[in-house]
């Protein structure tokens, strides 16, 4: 079980989320841009909507959180665009998420 501490870091660094703007929006001029916790949350949108449309048996849970922590890293390293992740060393963006 993690202590106190560590919880109210992990709590602290996911609120960080509704902080960190989407970097493509910003860099294309987007006024007011999305900010990552925007952006999780519609994936879990989507995510709750599209599973009632699959046929396949699926485990919600597990889906949904997966949509919702899926960029939680970015807490950290912020929003690094796809294309800037080929000029980084191979095996890096694992590393660091």
């Amino acid at each position: 079980m993690m202590d106190v501490t560590a919880v109210l870091n992990t709590l602290l660094h996911g609120n960080q989320l509704k902080r960190t703007p989407r970097t493509g929006w910003v860099q294309r001029g987007v006024p007011n841009a999305e900010n990552v916790a925007a952006h999780s949350f519609g994936v879990v949108f989507a995510a709750m909507v599209l599973a009632q449309v699959v046929e396949e048996e699926l485990d919600l849970g597990r889906l949904l959180a997966i949509a919702a922590l899926h960029d939680l890293p970015e807490a950290l390293t912020t929003d690094i665009p796809t294309p800037a992740w080929r000029y980084l060393p191979p095996g890096i963006k694992t590393a660091v998420e």
